[in-house]
C-alpha cells in the first residue's frame, strides 16, 4: 500500500510539529520523519542513569521567567492546548566519568 503526501516534514520536533498541525488546518496532509523513536525534539525528557531529565524545558521560560510571554505559549494557545507553569523542587549536580 503506497501513501502519498502534500509535504514531507524533517524532524519532530517543535517546529515540525507546528508546522505539521498549521499544515493540516489548512487540509494540506504531511508526513513527519524523526530520527528518533519519540517525538518532541529538544522539548522532550530523557532517561539519564535512571533519572528523569528534561532536556531543554529552558526553552519554554522567558527571560521574565514566565511561560505567558513565548512564542510557545502563543502558539499553543491558539491550538487550545493551555500550558500551566508548575513550580517543582530541583537539585543541580555535575557528572563526570573522571571521579
Amino acid at each position: 500500500m503506497q501513501v502519498e503526501f502534500d509535504v514531507i516534514i524533517i524532524g519532530g520536533g517543535p517546529g515540525g510539529l507546528a508546522i505539521g498541525s498549521l499544515l493540516a488546518r489548512e487540509g494540506v496532509s504531511s508526513a513527519i520523519m524523526e530520527k528518533d523513536p519519540v517525538l518532541g525534539g529538544r522539548y522532550r525528557s530523557v532517561d539519564f542513569h535512571g533519572c528523569r531529565v528534561d532536556s531543554a524545558t529552558h526553552f519554554l521560560v522567558s527571560l521574565s521567567g514566565s511561560t505567558e510571554k513565548t512564542a510557545t505559549y502563543e502558539y499553543f494557545s491558539e491550538l487550545g492546548l493551555p500550558m500551566e507553569q508548575k513550580m517543582v523542587p530541583w537539585t543541580i549536580g555535575l557528572v563526570s566519568k573522571e571521579r
